[in-house]
């Protein structure tokens, strides 16, 4: 059925925790050669594919394209291709490294959780996006977590939200205060306790998350990111668990080292093939960089900016940018609510 759609800004922990966790919204970055050096200064932002404030459905090259007003996660595969949550078209975009944007599954305003192949499938929330080694895609869909193989065809895998995959084809999920496992249809628990709030430091259970937050893989499967109560945390394959930047509880955009650092309202991540994790922040409508040291610095955006201007580092605005990724040239990509996709330059 057709159903319109009200664009909306929110609180991105209550947002995500809505939709079953995350994100990002992460996806592992695929391995490469070392980038080559930049030929634009780092924090340069661009608009890659849609007209700023153009909002529609259509599928075209670069400008030509056009997305909803509410933003979604973003997912690279291992071809460059980019996959898109068009949360407010209830689809799936596909956009090529030359910026030709298609729809993978869904059809635009129609609302539903069927399965199928193509536009005969329906999505009720697609917030979230992740593409295994194999091209299949997994979406965050209201709860669900849905899967699309790279013909288009869509099941519902189960009830976990936001997942992330490893290059074994393993997904991993932050929901109900635990980092979780999903391998053949059998679910384990990393790290965490199911259903027990805390923000500790550990190996195993021992550490303790809340409810549910952004989460993000490294491209060789190592070490998951999570946003977890104003800090992001880093979680080995091996479950042991430290917080890589930011004190809990305690929010505002504060750049520094490790614990220095301040964040709110993380809404995506990603992580880049040296290590460094990128955070888009919709309360402060900037996109945040993390090295693997744990220093935090701005990369591009200005506070309370709600704006779609391009620029360099903070002369650049953002409108409540959602899901980010990186691409071959270790660029960042964003999806923020101005039309379109967002490139910044590393």
């Amino acid at each position: 059925m057709k159903l319109l759609k009200y664009a909306f800004v929110a609180g991105s922990v209550a947002l995500l925790a809505a939709c079953g966790g995350n994100s990002s919204i992460g996806t592992p970055t695929p391995v490469t050669s070392a980038p080559s050096v930049p030929s634009v200064p780092s924090g340069t932002v661009t608009r890659f594919v849609g007209t700023p404030r153009v909002f529609g459905a259509a599928d075209g090259m670069g400008a030509a394209a056009s997305f909803g007003t509410l933003g979604g996660g973003l997912a690279t595969d291992s071809s460059g291709n980019i996959y898109v949550a068009d949360w407010s078209n209830y689809t799936i975009r596909k956009i090529t490294p030359a910026g030709l944007v298609t729809t993978l599954a869904g059809t635009p305003a129609e609302y539903g959780a069927d399965d199928g192949i193509g536009a005969a499938a329906r999505f009720s929330s697609p917030t979230t996006v992740a593409v295994d080694s194999s091209g299949n895609v997994y979406v965050g869909d209201g709860g669900a977590t849905r899967k699309i193989t790279a013909a288009g065809v869509v099941t519902t895998l189960g009830t976990y939200g936001s997942v992330v995959a490893d290059p074994s084809g393993n997904l991993y999920f932050f929901k109900d205060n635990a980092i979780q496992k999903y391998t053949g249809g059998v679910v384990t628990t990393l790290a965490g306790t199911v259903n027990a709030s805390g923000s500790r430091d550990g190996t195993g259970a021992t550490a303790r998350f809340g409810p549910s937050g952004a989460i993000t893989i490294d491209s060789m499967g190592n070490n998951i990111f999570v946003s977890d109560n104003m800090t992001i945390r880093r979680i080995t394959s091996a479950g042991e668990v430290t917080t890589l930047a930011g004190t809990a509880g305690e929010q505002d955009m504060t750049d520094g080292t490790g614990a220095a650092a301040r964040f709110h309202g993380v809404a995506g991540m990603a992580v880049d093939s040296r290590g460094n994790v990128y955070v888009s922040e919709m309360t402060y409508t900037n996109i945040r960089k993390i090295t693997s040291a744990g220093v935090v610095t701005t990369l591009a955006g200005s506070p309370f900016g709600f704006g779609g201007e391009d620029g360099i580092g903070a002369a650049a605005q953002f409108f409540t940018p959602f899901g980010v990724t990186i691409d071959y040239s270790v660029n960042s990509l964003v999806f923020d609510r101005t039309g379109g996709i967002r490139k910044i330059a590393p």
